[in-house]
């Protein structure tokens, strides 16, 4: 989720050097106040089915398996997780290294309490709303891979019947609210 609460680059400054990285909208606001008051918020949701693609991505890489489990680990890892089902079923983030939530917490978790919510395959609305509020910035998808996972909806490669119905379970909140689909 990306949360901006800026009206001038100082002010972003301060409040990126002053909060932590994966916090809800309420830590945000319980830790920030100062910042945060009297301004309007917002945030971008996507797709559950390729959010969850884009975490396995993340995750599921030998230089970051050896980072968090150990190089005498990482072989065994790769072969636990060695398809998405596989993953969703076997994976639990620690919750303390996003704040008391993980990648099976709902959009709507991360987002309650956000004035204006936008899908990320909104990027016309949401650049219209950003230079109503004079922020001029290009938005994009920055990622290691070449391809991400929402491009051409490739995610769905990703995916069988039985990881479709764990993520629609999982994020069966963000799927009636933000009214995506497979």
């Amino acid at each position: 989720m990306l949360n901006f609460f800026a009206e001038t680059k100082n002010t972003t400054e301060q409040f990126y050097k002053e909060s932590k990285n994966h916090q809800t909208f309420q830590q945000l606001v319980k830790s920030n106040k100062n910042v945060i008051k009297g301004r309007e918020s917002f945030c971008v949701v996507r797709n559950p089915y390729e959010r969850m693609v884009s975490i396995y991505r993340f995750i599921v890489r030998p230089f970051k398996l050896q980072k968090w489990f150990g190089v005498n680990q990482v072989d065994r890892l790769l072969d636990e997780f060695s398809n998405l089902e596989k993953f969703i079923e076997n994976f639990e983030l620690p919750r303390e290294y996003w704040n008391g939530c993980n990648q099976k917490s709902s959009q709507t978790e991360w987002s309650d309490g956000v004035d204006k919510i936008f899908k990320i395959e909104e990027s016309e609305k949401i650049i219209d709303f950003m230079k109503s509020k004079n922020i001029f910035t290009n938005i994009g998808h920055k990622n290691r891979w070449k391809i991400y996972s929402g491009q051409n909806k490739m995610y769905r490669n990703y995916f069988n019947e039985k990881s479709k119905k764990l993520v629609s379970k999982y994020f069966e909140k963000d799927i009636d609210l933000f009214k995506y689909s497979f």
